[in-house]
């Protein structure tokens, strides 16, 4: 009996530990989030990874960069798609030129990775940086053309690009925190 009373006791100490630990990781998602330039994104993205709750600022951030990374290609593939069916040369070529910004942008995603992994966040930041050029030609491209855009192409790109955006701005405050620490 003193046995069966024990184990239970040190079952109940493990969940109470093991909940604090999840509890204190998931403090580390909000507080490095609040602290984003753009939180919702931040969440969103950090919450669809469950590995988010088990991590420190360099795993946030490198998650991060996966999801910046998600978004260039899915601009790269829907640029792709576009491009491939329209008929206006002027259309056309935008799309081409964002396909290959994108494309262009999830290498610089994947070196700003190695860099994070190989502990040289600001190596990282400048890769992202770079990264991030595409999404300003693209999106300055896009806002020119725009009305020559047809409505139900237009406002995916323009929203695409919104998230591409704030999630890259999101992993560059994570990445600054890890310089700044």
């Amino acid at each position: 009996m003193v046995f069966l009373k024990a184990s239970i006791l040190f079952h109940l100490l493990l969940l109470t530990l093991s909940h604090n630990l999840v509890s204190a990781d998931e403090k580390l998602v909000m507080k490095e989030c609040q602290n984003a330039k753009v939180p919702i994104a931040c969440f969103q993205c950090l919450e669809a990874d469950p590995s988010s709750r088990k991590t420190d600022i360099k795993g946030l951030a490198a998650i991060m960069l996966t999801c910046v990374g998600g978004q260039a290609d899915i601009m790269t593939a829907n640029m792709s798609d576009w491009a491939a069916t329209e008929k206006d040369p002027l259309l056309k070529n935008m799309y081409e030129e964002c396909q290959e910004d994108f494309a262009s942008a999830k290498q610089e995603i994947l070196t700003a990775k190695v860099a994070l992994t190989n502990n040289n966040p600001g190596e990282s930041l400048k890769c992202l940086g770079i990264a991030f050029n595409g999404y300003f030609d693209c999106h300055d491209a896009v806002i020119f053309i725009i009305t020559r855009i047809p409505k139900e192409k237009s406002d995916p790109i323009i929203k695409t690009l919104s998230l591409y955006n704030d999630l890259s701005e999101d992993a560059s405050s994570l990445i600054e925190s890890l310089i700044h620490h």
